[in-house]
């Protein structure tokens, strides 16, 4: 058994709190480790703690706590605002890193509003790496859930969050004006039991505003006959139905040309004497004729 399961049982210094509503984000740094790649360990050294300045700033500025962190963060919040705040200070911030060092720095976040239990681990486990305060309830994989399937530089947020920090954006002054808010339609997450409507929001300039991508772990929901089987199959119904009523209320052909074992050639001669008459009789007889079902009429030209 490992340490740190060690220091998950040996935890229980403080009973489970009750259930309390939070705001959760979770923040994904985008590539990290192709980034330490890239530039070296000295310099991802130098650039993680400039990234961690940051983080620090943050959190005291919009009064997060910061629960766990690697190559992302979880932080909780007591007001959506607060945690709203913090993640468009974070997407900006890693944009100006990102500018000063010649760098492509963003980060994919979801955020989300539920119930969390709490409690603290003892100071023994946290002496061998557990974490001082440990976050579960289903509100946890939500937030996960919106951080994994958000695009680079993408702030998803739940239906419920969505709603407390629109009606609370007025608190963040001069920048409400410069937020975008857009709906991305109703997701399944895979471990959520029902449907929900995923919002993006974001600055102009920042965010990017497209629909986030079909995974195993995130899908739209679409109603039935939208679905592409259900297309195709209302494609081959439509199809079915059209081809049969054709069939019953199409016209009854003519006997065909091929099928006849005669064919009359006649001409109109005018034996009036009345010149006038000449182009006329003729008309009236190629349109008598046509009128039949039972003569083929060939044009002159035939």
């Amino acid at each position: 058994m490992s340490t740190r399961t060690h220091a998950r049982k040996d935890a229980s210094s403080e009973a489970i709190q009750a259930p309390r509503l939070r705001t959760l984000l979770l923040t994904d740094l985008c590539d990290s480790t192709a980034l330490v790649e890239r530039i070296g360990d000295n310099a991802a050294a130098a650039l993680f703690r400039e990234h961690d300045r940051l983080v620090v700033k943050l959190q005291q500025h919009w009064r997060g706590r910061l629960i766990d962190r690697s190559d992302g963060l979880l932080l909780l919040f007591d007001r959506p605002i607060d945690g709203l705040g913090f993640a468009l200070d974070y997407a900006r911030g890693l944009k100006t890193m990102g500018d000063a060092n010649t760098l492509t720095l963003c980060a994919r976040q979801g955020l989300h509003v539920g119930e969390v239990l709490t409690w603290r681990n003892s100071e023994e486990a946290v002496s061998i790496g557990a974490k001082p305060l440990e976050v579960e309830g289903l509100a946890k994989p939500t937030a996960a859930r919106l951080m994994s399937m958000a695009r680079p530089g993408q702030i998803l947020v739940s239906a419920v969050a969505e709603s407390l920090t629109h009606r609370a954006a007025r608190e963040l002054a001069d920048r409400a004006d410069r937020l975008l808010w857009k709906s991305h339609g109703r997701w399944r997450l895979k471990g959520i039991p029902t449907a929900m409507e995923i919002y993006e929001v974001g600055e102009v300039g920042l965010a990017p505003l497209r629909m986030p991508k079909n995974s195993a772990k995130a899908w739209r929901d679409v109603p039935l006959w939208r679905r592409p089987a259900a297309l195709v199959a209302e494609v081959g119904v439509i199809l079915a139905v059209g081809g049969a009523v054709w069939f019953f209320i199409r016209p009854q052909p003519a006997i065909a040309f091929a099928n006849r074992d005669w064919v009359v050639v006649g001409d109109v001669r005018n034996l009036t004497g009345n010149t006038v008459l000449d182009g006329a009789l003729e008309q009236a007889l190629r349109i008598s004729l046509e009128q039949s079902r039972y003569v083929n009429v060939l044009s002159d030209m035939k």
